[in-house]
């Protein structure tokens, strides 16, 4: 079966994780459901004591004066990618050389943890301009900014594009490009990022 390996290497969801979304199913009216997985004898391999790499990297990161903004598993199975996108405690942005300084602890936690049976490439870097918001204070820091996000809907409309209007420690309303707007529980969505604005219009001249 090609599947695993056109999807890239299977991770195991937490049991929170697991819990929250088919809670969320049951608000919405769902009567039964099904868990499964591609490979169901593999589940918590990648766990260590019920941590993920998230939660091992953020216990960490204060020590270092660092947020994690988000982690990401990529690349094919045998020899995937890890991305750690880190920015300074209080959201600053960090210099080439502070990412660079912090790649060794990053690292470090990561062999620690072992999650990975196979060899895998770090790369430590900024979140972009395009940073990922998988928080319920990262909505709140970016209220009034443009996101485009993806709920963890089976059917119907799963893709938004517009303005972050409000955020609390439950939820998230946006004003859609479309003019209408729509408030998500956190528990529903699955990911969402800043859409950066580029202008690209020339500089008037004497400025």
């Amino acid at each position: 079966c090609i599947i695993p390996f056109a999807r890239g290497r299977v991770l195991s969801l937490p049991e929170d994780r697991c819990a929250a979304e088919a809670a969320s199913l049951a608000a919405q009216g769902y009567k039964e459901i099904v868990v499964t997985g591609i490979e169901i004898a593999s589940w918590g391999k990648n766990l260590k004591n019920g941590k993920t790499l998230i939660d091992a990297l953020e216990a960490v990161a204060p020590q270092h004066d660092v947020d994690i903004v988000d982690v990401e598993l990529v690349g094919a199975t045998k020899a995937p990618c890890v991305r750690v996108r880190i920015e300074g405690a209080e959201g600053q942005s960090l210099s080439l050389n502070d990412v660079t300084a912090n790649t060794k602890w990053v690292g470090d936690v990561i062999e620690e943890l072992d999650p990975i049976s196979s060899s895998y490439t770090l790369e430590v870097s900024s979140p972009g301009m395009a940073r990922p918001l998988r928080r319920p204070c990262d909505f709140a820091r970016f209220v009034g900014e443009n996101c485009e996000l993806i709920s963890t809907a089976t059917e119907g409309r799963r893709k938004y594009a517009g303005k972050i209007a409000a955020a609390t420690e439950t939820n998230v309303t946006l004003e859609l490009e479309d003019g209408e707007s729509v408030t998500l529980d956190f528990s529903d969505v699955k990911k969402c990022k800043l859409k950066p604005t580029y202008d690209f219009k020339p500089a008037k001249e004497g400025k």
